[in-house]
């Protein structure tokens, strides 16, 4: 049971670090669809004790997916604003000719400030071989061989024990994830008619006795709970975690479906008391899934016989290098 809580923690770590049709769970706007319901700690326990933690992810199982899609604005009314998109989209999958890979990303802002407006766009599209990275923006094509790339920097690799996070979620039980989630206001609900399929909601409670709980962590502070609750106002907030396995008990999906409208007063350094405080307004919405494919991905002669794409190789393992 502990490797079981162990996987499905780091598995939402990743995710929240970090995902079509296919195979994987279908999606509406990163939200895998299902019947969630509320399960009594002894349910929960029963369904978690039937999942096999070796079975969640199959080593041989290369057909993996990324899609991400966000889009956010911030206004401080009558003087500035912003706003941008952010898009990718991404498959990967292993046959016998070796392993494909195929997406495009894509972002767009733009910034006014004083009336003036400043906008960029970018779109590319990406491609992954058994040898080659490609990578192409327009008239920009750039290739990097990974093989050369793993072998350079592999003996820069050292071996490091394991973060604290890992080794101290072996010890999580049910019991402790189930008093965390509490403490923390996150509803947990599961849908386990066909495979099983878990749903971590956080809410705008949430927020604030995490708040909470890291201004009491870090001793006294000279502004209370309640004074930011005066401050920083939640038009909306939502943050979902979907994690779902197929009936075999085997990964199929994971998702983070967010939506964050929050404002809050900006006053400004030097400025009248008596003068108006204007107001910032953030707003933040999207997901994020991994999934799993049915799909062949392959990467067409155009890209792999295309001589114009530029080797950036050797460019790239200097760069890394000198980071380290």
């Amino acid at each position: 049971m502990k490797k079981v809580i162990s996987a499905l923690a780091v598995s939402a770590v990743a995710v929240s670090m970090l995902a079509f049709t296919g195979c994987g769970e279908k999606t509406d706007e990163g939200a895998i669809k299902g019947n969630y319901q509320e399960k009594t700690p002894e349910q929960l326990t029963a369904i978690i004790n039937d999942i096999d933690a070796e079975k969640i992810f199959d080593s041989n199982a290369v057909n993996m997916g990324v899609r991400a899609n966000f889009s956010g604005t911030t206004d401080t009314a009558g003087f500035s604003s912003s706003s941008f998109t952010v898009g990718l989209d991404y498959k990967v999958s292993a046959s016998e000719s070796g392993l494909g890979g195929q997406g495009s990303v894509s972002l767009k802002s733009s910034q006014t400030s004083n009336g003036h407006t400043v906008s960029s766009e970018f779109s590319g599209t990406a491609y992954t071989n058994t040898e080659f990275v490609y990578a192409a923006s327009g008239d920009d094509k750039i290739k990097i061989n990974l093989v050369e790339l793993i072998d350079a920097l592999q003996p820069n690799v050292e071996e490091k024990p394991l973060p604290s996070f890992y080794a101290a979620s072996d010890a999580i039980s049910i019991a402790d994830m189930l008093a965390m989630a509490q403490q923390f206001g996150i509803k947990i609900t599961v849908d386990d008619s066909k495979g099983v399929k878990f749903k971590l909601s956080a809410t705008e409670e949430t927020v604030w006795k995490i708040a909470e709980f890291v201004m009491a962590e870090g001793g006294e502070t000279s502004v209370s709970i309640e004074q930011l609750k005066q401050l920083i106002t939640f038009n909306a907030f939502k943050f979902d975690l979907y994690f779902a396995l197929d009936a075999d008990g085997k990964f199929n999906a994971a998702s983070i479906v967010t939506n964050v409208d929050v404002s809050m007063p900006m006053p400004e350094n030097g400025a009248d008391v008596a003068a108006p405080v204007p107001t910032l307004s953030v707003k933040i919405k999207g997901s994020l899934e991994i999934f799993t494919h049915n799909d062949t991905v392959t990467v067409p002669d155009t890209v792999t016989g295309d001589a114009t794409y530029v080797d950036m190789t050797d460019t790239v393992i200097n760069m890394i290098k000198n980071m380290m």
